[in-house]
Protein backbone atom coordinates (compact mmCIF):
# COMPACT_ATOMS: atom_id res chain seq x y z
CA UNK A 1 0.00 0.00 0.00
CA UNK A 2 1.35 3.42 -0.96
CA UNK A 3 1.46 5.93 1.89
CA UNK A 4 3.76 8.69 0.60
CA UNK A 5 4.56 10.27 -2.76
CA UNK A 6 7.65 12.46 -3.11
CA UNK A 7 8.20 14.89 -5.98
CA UNK A 8 11.49 16.30 -7.22
CA UNK A 9 11.39 20.05 -7.87
CA UNK A 10 13.63 20.85 -10.88
CA UNK A 11 12.34 18.97 -13.92
CA UNK A 12 9.14 17.75 -12.22
CA UNK A 13 7.42 20.60 -10.37
CA UNK A 14 9.29 23.33 -12.22
CA UNK A 15 12.00 24.21 -14.72
CA UNK A 16 15.03 21.92 -14.64
CA UNK A 17 18.55 23.09 -13.84
CA UNK A 18 20.02 22.52 -17.34
CA UNK A 19 17.91 25.34 -18.79
CA UNK A 20 19.20 27.71 -16.13
CA UNK A 21 22.81 26.52 -16.51
CA UNK A 22 22.72 26.97 -20.29
CA UNK A 23 21.83 30.64 -19.90
CA UNK A 24 24.29 31.10 -17.05
CA UNK A 25 27.32 29.86 -19.02
CA UNK A 26 26.31 31.95 -22.02
CA UNK A 27 26.19 35.00 -19.76
CA UNK A 28 29.61 34.42 -18.17
CA UNK A 29 31.33 33.28 -21.37
CA UNK A 30 32.33 29.64 -20.83
CA UNK A 31 31.16 26.50 -22.59
CA UNK A 32 28.47 24.28 -21.11
CA UNK A 33 30.82 21.28 -21.31
CA UNK A 34 33.51 23.15 -19.36
CA UNK A 35 30.96 24.20 -16.74
CA UNK A 36 29.64 20.65 -16.30
CA UNK A 37 33.18 19.25 -16.02
CA UNK A 38 33.95 21.81 -13.31
CA UNK A 39 30.61 21.31 -11.54
CA UNK A 40 31.01 17.53 -11.50
CA UNK A 41 34.00 17.90 -9.17
CA UNK A 42 32.09 19.87 -6.53
CA UNK A 43 28.31 19.60 -6.98
CA UNK A 44 27.83 16.86 -4.40
CA UNK A 45 29.57 19.01 -1.79
CA UNK A 46 27.46 22.03 -2.75
CA UNK A 47 24.13 20.16 -2.85
CA UNK A 48 24.75 18.54 0.52
CA UNK A 49 25.67 21.83 2.20
CA UNK A 50 29.35 20.95 2.67
CA UNK A 51 30.49 23.76 0.35
CA UNK A 52 28.76 27.10 0.23
CA UNK A 53 27.58 28.41 -3.09
CA UNK A 54 29.73 31.54 -2.76
CA UNK A 55 32.84 29.37 -2.39
CA UNK A 56 31.76 27.37 -5.46
CA UNK A 57 31.35 30.59 -7.49
CA UNK A 58 34.68 31.93 -6.24
CA UNK A 59 36.41 28.72 -7.37
CA UNK A 60 34.59 28.89 -10.72
CA UNK A 61 35.72 32.50 -11.13
CA UNK A 62 39.35 31.56 -10.41
CA UNK A 63 39.36 28.38 -12.51
CA UNK A 64 38.23 30.20 -15.66
CA UNK A 65 39.94 33.55 -14.89
CA UNK A 66 36.61 35.35 -15.23
CA UNK A 67 37.54 38.35 -13.09
CA UNK A 68 33.94 38.66 -11.89
CA UNK A 69 32.62 39.15 -8.40
CA UNK A 70 28.96 38.89 -9.34
CA UNK A 71 28.50 35.23 -10.33
CA UNK A 72 26.05 34.53 -7.52
CA UNK A 73 23.98 37.56 -8.54
CA UNK A 74 24.07 36.51 -12.20
CA UNK A 75 22.88 33.01 -11.22
CA UNK A 76 20.04 34.48 -9.16
CA UNK A 77 18.94 36.81 -11.95
CA UNK A 78 18.91 33.99 -14.50
CA UNK A 79 17.04 31.73 -12.10
CA UNK A 80 14.44 34.46 -11.57
CA UNK A 81 14.08 34.95 -15.31
CA UNK A 82 14.05 31.24 -16.23
CA UNK A 83 12.41 29.27 -13.44
CA UNK A 84 8.74 28.55 -13.92
CA UNK A 85 6.43 26.28 -12.04
CA UNK A 86 4.50 23.54 -13.81
CA UNK A 87 1.02 24.28 -12.41
CA UNK A 88 -0.67 21.11 -13.68
CA UNK A 89 1.88 18.91 -11.91
CA UNK A 90 1.48 20.89 -8.68
CA UNK A 91 -2.30 20.67 -8.94
CA UNK A 92 -2.10 16.88 -9.32
CA UNK A 93 0.28 16.66 -6.34
CA UNK A 94 -2.18 18.63 -4.20
CA UNK A 95 -5.04 16.31 -5.25
CA UNK A 96 -2.98 13.31 -4.16
CA UNK A 97 -2.90 14.76 -0.63
CA UNK A 98 -6.47 13.53 -0.09
CA UNK A 99 -5.16 9.92 -0.13
CA UNK A 100 -1.41 10.05 0.54
CA UNK A 101 1.27 11.97 2.33
CA UNK A 102 2.81 14.19 -0.35
CA UNK A 103 6.24 15.76 -0.08
CA UNK A 104 9.34 16.99 -1.83
CA UNK A 105 12.67 15.19 -2.16
CA UNK A 106 15.17 17.36 -3.98
CA UNK A 107 18.91 17.77 -4.40
CA UNK A 108 19.33 21.49 -3.94
CA UNK A 109 22.15 23.85 -3.02
CA UNK A 110 21.70 26.52 -0.31
CA UNK A 111 21.48 29.27 -2.97
CA UNK A 112 18.85 27.47 -5.01
CA UNK A 113 16.99 26.69 -1.77
CA UNK A 114 16.56 30.42 -1.15
CA UNK A 115 15.47 31.01 -4.75
CA UNK A 116 12.96 28.15 -4.54
CA UNK A 117 11.62 29.56 -1.28
CA UNK A 118 11.11 32.95 -2.94
CA UNK A 119 9.12 31.17 -5.68
CA UNK A 120 7.14 29.26 -3.00
CA UNK A 121 8.20 25.97 -4.62
CA UNK A 122 7.80 24.08 -1.32
CA UNK A 123 4.50 25.64 -0.26
CA UNK A 124 1.79 23.05 0.31
CA UNK A 125 4.26 20.19 0.74
CA UNK A 126 5.13 20.90 4.37
CA UNK A 127 6.08 19.23 6.63
CA UNK A 128 7.40 16.57 4.22
CA UNK A 129 10.14 18.62 2.52
CA UNK A 130 13.47 16.80 2.34
CA UNK A 131 16.38 18.72 0.80
CA UNK A 132 19.93 17.49 0.25
CA UNK A 133 21.55 20.66 1.61
CA UNK A 134 19.70 20.17 4.90
CA UNK A 135 20.07 16.38 5.18
CA UNK A 136 23.79 16.33 4.33
CA UNK A 137 23.34 13.73 1.59
CA UNK A 138 21.41 13.60 -1.66
CA UNK A 139 19.84 11.26 -4.18
CA UNK A 140 20.73 8.57 -5.19
CA UNK A 141 22.54 7.90 -1.88
CA UNK A 142 20.63 5.09 -0.07
CA UNK A 143 20.86 7.09 3.17
CA UNK A 144 18.31 9.55 1.72
CA UNK A 145 15.62 6.93 1.34
CA UNK A 146 16.37 5.28 4.72
CA UNK A 147 16.28 8.69 6.43
CA UNK A 148 12.88 9.52 4.95
CA UNK A 149 11.49 6.10 5.88
CA UNK A 150 12.56 6.77 9.48
CA UNK A 151 11.07 10.28 9.52
CA UNK A 152 7.75 9.18 7.95
CA UNK A 153 7.61 5.86 9.83
CA UNK A 154 7.13 4.01 6.56
CA UNK A 155 8.45 0.88 4.91
CA UNK A 156 10.42 1.32 1.69
CA UNK A 157 7.70 -0.10 -0.57
CA UNK A 158 5.16 2.38 0.85
CA UNK A 159 6.93 5.35 -0.79
CA UNK A 160 7.01 6.56 -4.40
CA UNK A 161 9.60 8.93 -5.86
CA UNK A 162 8.77 10.96 -8.98
CA UNK A 163 12.01 12.28 -10.49
CA UNK A 164 13.29 13.36 -13.91
CA UNK A 165 16.77 11.88 -13.38
CA UNK A 166 17.13 8.21 -14.14
CA UNK A 167 19.97 7.67 -11.67
CA UNK A 168 17.75 8.97 -8.85
CA UNK A 169 14.92 6.64 -9.91
CA UNK A 170 17.34 3.69 -9.91
CA UNK A 171 18.68 4.72 -6.49
CA UNK A 172 15.16 4.81 -5.07
CA UNK A 173 14.29 1.41 -6.53
CA UNK A 174 17.53 -0.08 -5.20
CA UNK A 175 16.42 1.11 -1.75
CA UNK A 176 13.07 -0.66 -2.11
CA UNK A 177 11.01 2.38 -3.08
CA UNK A 178 8.65 2.54 -6.02
CA UNK A 179 9.85 5.17 -8.47
CA UNK A 180 8.76 6.84 -11.69
CA UNK A 181 11.10 8.37 -14.24
CA UNK A 182 9.13 11.54 -15.01
CA UNK A 183 9.05 12.64 -18.64
CA UNK A 184 5.51 14.03 -19.00
CA UNK A 185 2.70 14.50 -16.52
CA UNK A 186 0.39 12.17 -18.43
CA UNK A 187 3.00 9.38 -18.51
CA UNK A 188 3.74 9.84 -14.80
CA UNK A 189 0.07 9.71 -13.87
CA UNK A 190 -0.41 6.48 -15.84
CA UNK A 191 2.62 4.87 -14.19
CA UNK A 192 1.43 6.02 -10.78
CA UNK A 193 -1.98 4.40 -11.33
CA UNK A 194 -0.25 1.12 -12.24
CA UNK A 195 1.78 1.25 -9.02
CA UNK A 196 -1.29 2.01 -6.92
CA UNK A 197 -3.18 -0.95 -8.37
CA UNK A 198 -0.33 -3.46 -8.07
CA UNK A 199 -1.24 -6.42 -5.89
Amino acid sequence: MIRFVFFDVGGVLGTAGPEIKTQFVREIGISLDDYYAFQERFINRVDTGKMTRDVFFQMLNEAFHLGRGDLETVWGTIFERTYREFPQTREWAMKLKTKYGVGILSNVSPLTLVLHQEKKAYTGFEPWVFLSCEMGFGKPDPRVFNYINQKTKTKSNECVLIDDREEHVIGARNSGWRAIHHITLEQTQKEFEKIVHEK
